[in-house]
């Protein structure tokens, strides 16, 4: 039995500190992170290479490993560089504020909607109808944005709703009368 594909690539450790211990750590210049390694899984650590090997060889520590190592290489490259998500409004009235980690959402309901963010991620207004989510935890800031996107879903018709900058919104037509 062959071990994972994605286990086998060694991760490079560029300006980060990793710590191989129980908990596994990484620090870096925008935070530190941490994870728990499975007991089937060892770390090898050469200089600034990490290399993650399975103790066994069968098809479940096999993907445990390509598992480990693509979180692994997320928590190195979140601690560098961080991950950000941009979420847009499109509606008429659709607005965004922050104000003491409090993001208040104006999308045509009665009431405002408040959410409380996490401190570990950063919001960060671009403009009143776009929204930056940025944080060092790739889990994380795609959870936050998923959650202010189920606020309004994109309705298919118009498109109004909150959606990534990236995002294509495929629009019905409307049914038509006889």
């Amino acid at each position: 039995m062959k071990s994972s594909r994605i286990g086998r690539k060694p991760i490079p450790l560029n300006n980060v500190q990793v710590n191989v211990g129980e908990p596994f750590q990484v620090t870096g210049p925008l935070g530190s992170l941490t994870l728990n390694v499975p007991s089937v899984i060892k770390l090898k650590l050469h200089q600034t290479i990490l290399k993650v090997i399975p103790f066994f060889s069968n098809q479940r520590t096999s993907a445990i490993q390509g598992t480990v190592r693509a979180l692994i290489s997320n928590m190195v490259s979140g601690v560098t560089v961080g991950f950000r998500k941009v979420l847009v409004l499109n509606g008429v009235g659709f607005r965004a504020s922050i104000r003491n980690n409090m993001l208040t959402l104006s999308l045509g309901f009665s009431h405002p909607i408040i959410y409380c963010v996490n401190r570990n991620v950063k919001l960060h207004l671009i403009s009143p109808n776009e929204l930056e989510v940025f944080g060092v935890d790739k889990q994380l800031v795609g959870q936050v944005s998923a959650e202010i996107k189920s606020f309004h879903p994109i309705e298919p018709y118009k498109g109004k709703g909150i959606r990534f900058i990236n995002e294509t919104v495929n629009l019905k037509e409307r049914t038509k009368k006889k």
